[in-house]
């Protein structure tokens, strides 16, 4: 295979001594001292305008990105000028090129059109700012001499290099034809049409098993085509006639009672619009024709498959440094089947931070001629971004050194989604069972054995869970007070007998008992704990097979009530609390953490393969579960953080409270078409994320509880108000309050309820129709309570609801 002539790039003495340049030297240092980001940046202007082909191999740059490599690339020029090394400087650029050591892109894609536009957009830009330089006409004539002479040398050293590397490519190309027509035993022929006679190639007369051809007319050809595709050969060839002489047909040739599939190419020769002359080949495709049957069949499977499952195959040939991609694997990049792509085009697809992985494994497997398979991002065109799963292997050639990549790539996105939807909801649930100072614990209640203890047995009694995962129901036995255990265990006995006895109840919870009683901390002192339990799950017999208890150290709680009265107040205000956070422990998070433990259970016990189709089911169900479990637990949390200190209040304007809050809800106010209107609101000192929750629920419980026919409108206002007139009893007359208005036309309620609406977890409408956890309006009150003000509600049914928030101002 032919080479380049490398020796060609050297510039010799004579050429050289003409690049020496007396003028173009300081204009170079004027240029580089001056000027040169306005130089690079007028470049990449200018190629933008001239649309250079190669610009767009770098269209996925940062700007000053591109930039930065403009600045060094023409550094580098202009101290060659400085120095008058601009003949070294053009074989440096030339034996980057014949050696393939271009930037981003392979010496081949590189075309004539881009050696000639970058010459002159060089010589354009710097005719611009040679004027900058002189106003001598005669010097800025002689500058321009020199810049053409270089412009002059560096195309001619371009093209003589661009030209060497097409002709290698054609070179290269003849070699594989020659090779391949050998191996795929190809024949050749030339029918003289004027003197009627023909000649064959020794591999044509083996192909047809006879040499009698030789001197016969055409037509006696045909008497060995077989009868049903004479007239197709026929056809084609008087076409060819008649056309432009480009021939081609597929044909069955009979000799010796043997059939043959022949396809044969040609071309015909004209003489004053008459055919003289045939030339071309023919070939033996009896077998092939048989398997590409066969495999057209076996194509269509495969590419049905990889559309089903989502799976691409691709092909790198690192001779050739040739990629070829399958239709899926095109259409997982969001592109069109037959696209241009090169391997680069891999690396530019994946994620800023999973680019240096995805290159370094590919670089490591082909050095060391090992399989690869790892997970990395794309981002396509439109911004999308997609999880991919590569795998494959590098192959060697004879001498050990690899030739070939073959790979497989699946789109894992969605799978990838789903497992990290998953692990986020399991992440948070075991945060939230790990932060609860409730004690939470799940066991088989056929086999003694705990499946879920959380940290707080550490905190609140200073054992690992792993000691109660390995002492099972023993192990809490040991810990209970002697005074209670046989107590508890009568107790839980009787209770599990009876929710057996009564079967699964249509109910979401399935409530066991609640026990009071002692457990002895690791360092020898007891604490008092209220434990609820509830079933976790039945088994196929509808028994039941695990119970979930929750632990509230109420140690506190009994040692309050030994010193204070039952007439105290706050610790009534408490104990209300801890009563309704002791109800929603014991109710309202089982059923969700009881979906999330049967399913997960069912997910492994399948196996960590791919997910089926009743495993995906499953997964919807846990993550269906898991985020109602979530929005009650976030209510919750909000309720429990509404507690604050002088240092959490600011100044801050209402109205960028308001926007915010909108923007909040947007999504629900464009789904109900919902109108809001607001006044200009104040400054005021408050706690801004407090507020801003206040606003949320306000609005939101504005919207949720309109008329189904009716779009929700929403007036918002304020006015500064004297306490003597707010006609409730908490007002302080002598002060001035801030009075917050929210006004709605929705489903309004009873005036008798206009107190109820604020306790805590207090509905006045099912969740089937309204969904809510009743913690939003508590919070509201509470956010008020820590403003030192208030909040009231007024409603006419069916009409509509107003609330007044007051804060002193």
């Amino acid at each position: 295979m032919a080479s380049l002539n490398k020796e060609r790039v050297h510039i010799n003495k004579e050429k050289a001594d003409k690049l020496f340049f007396k003028y173009l030297p300081a204009f170079a240092s004027f240029l580089l001292e001056n000027f040169l980001d306005d130089f690079v940046k007028e470049g990449l202007k200018s190629s933008r305008e001239e649309e250079i082909p190669l610009l767009k191999f770098f269209e996925a740059f940062p700007e000053e990105e591109l930039l930065e490599m403009g600045r060094k690339s023409s550094a580098e020029l202009l101290n060659a000028f400085i120095s008058n090394r601009a003949a070294e400087h053009i074989q440096k650029s030339t034996t980057i090129y014949i050696k393939n050591q271009l930037i981003l892109l392979d010496r081949e894609q590189l075309v004539a059109e881009d050696i000639t536009l970058v010459s002159f957009i060089r010589r354009k830009a710097m005719r611009k700012f040679l004027t900058l330089y002189t106003t001598d006409f005669i010097l800025f004539n002689l500058v321009m001499e020199d810049i053409d002479r270089f412009i002059a040398a560096s195309e001619t050293s371009a093209f003589k290099a661009y030209i060497e590397i097409k002709q290698e490519k054609i070179n290269r190309t003849n070699e594989q034809l020659f090779e391949a027509q050998q191996i795929a035993n190809l024949g050749s022929f030339y029918w003289d049409l004027k003197d009627k006679n023909s000649t064959y190639s020794p591999q044509l007369y083996k192909i047809l098993e006879s040499d009698d051809f030789t001197g016969n007319s055409l037509e006696s050809f045909y008497e060995y085509v077989h009868p049903a595709d004479q007239g197709k050969l026929k056809e084609a060839i008087e076409k060819a006639f008649k056309g432009d002489g480009i021939y081609e047909c597929e044909y069955r040739f009979v000799k010796n009672n043997k059939q043959k599939v022949i396809w044969s190419r040609g071309l015909v020769s004209f003489a004053e619009g008459v055919p003289v002359s045939m030339s071309g080949t023919a070939m033996d495709v009896t077998d092939k024709h048989h398997m590409v049957r066969m495999l057209q069949r076996g194509e269509e499977n495969y590419k049905q498959a990889q559309e089903t499952s989502h799976i691409g195959n691709w092909t790198l040939d690192l001779n050739q440094n040739s990629l070829e991609w399958s239709d899926e694997l095109y259409r997982i990049h969001g592109m069109q089947p037959g696209d241009e792509i090169s391997y680069t085009d891999i690396f530019n697809f994946a994620h800023k931070e999973d680019k240096a992985m995805v290159e370094a494994e590919m670089q490591k497997s082909i050095s060391n001629l090992q399989p690869f398979d790892f997970y990395y991002r794309v981002v396509l065109k439109n911004g999308d971004v997609k999880f991919l799963h590569s795998k494959g292997e590098v192959r060697p050639d004879s001498k050990g050194k690899p030739f070939k990549v073959l790979g497989i790539i699946q789109d894992v996105t969605e799978q990838k989604l789903k497992e990290k939807e998953l692990i986020d909801k399991q992440n948070f649930i075991q945060k939230i069972t790990n932060v609860t100072p409730s004690i939470i614990a799940a066991y088989n209640v056929n086999t003694g054995k705990y499946i879920f203890i959380n940290q707080a047995l550490k905190e609140q009694l200073g054992y690992d869970p792993a000691e109660g995962f390995e002492g099972g129901t023993a192990f809490f036995a040991d810990i209970i007070h002697p005074d209670d255990l046989q107590r508890i265990l009568e107790q839980n006995t009787k209770a599990l007998g009876e929710v057996n006895e009564q079967g699964k109840s249509d109910g979401q919870h399935e409530k066991i008992e609640e026990f009071t009683f002692r457990m002895r901390h690791k360092k020898g002192n007891y604490k008092w704990f209220d434990v609820y339990g509830t079933v976790f799950d039945r088994d196929k017999n509808n028994k039941v097979e695990h119970v979930l208890n929750i632990s509230i150290d109420v140690t506190e709680k009994y040692l309050l009530q030994e010193k204070l009265s039952q007439n105290n107040i706050e610790l009534e205000r408490m104990n209300k609390e801890l009563e309704s956070f002791n109800y929603v422990a014991s109710h309202d998070l089982q059923e969700p953490l009881r979906k999330i433990q049967t399913f997960t259970n069912r997910i492994l016990e399948k196996g960590n393969g791919m997910l089926s189709f009743t495993n995906l089911e499953y997964f919807n169900k846990i993550i269906e579960s898991s985020s109602r479990m979530q929005l009650l637990i976030e209510n919750l949390l909000t309720f429990s953080q509404t507690n604050v200190s002088e240092h959490s209040f600011e100044h801050i304007d209402l109205n960028t409270i308001l926007e915010e809050t909108k923007n909040l809800l947007s999504h629900f106010i464009e789904e109900k078409e919902a109108i809001i209107e607001s006044t200009p609101l104040p400054v005021l000192r408050v706690v801004p994320f407090q507020f801003q929750q206040l606003l949320l629920n306000l609005i939101g419980n504005a919207i949720k509880y309109s008329h189904e026919n009716t779009a929700p409108h929403i007036k918002i206002s304020y006015e500064l108000v004297k306490g003597e007139k707010i006609s409730v009893p908490a007002a302080v007359p002598e002060k001035n309050y801030f009075e917050l208005k929210v006004e709605d036309n929705g489903i309004g309620f009873e005036e008798e309820n206009a107190e109820k609406i604020f306790g805590l977890f207090q509905r006045l409408h099912s969740k089937e129709k309204y969904s809510g956890t009743g913690i939003g309006l508590a919070i509201c009150k509470k956010i008020a309570h820590n403003h030192n003000g208030f909040i009231v509600a007024k409603s006419i049914y069916s009409k509509g609801s107003t609330f007044f928030v007051y804060i002193p101002y």
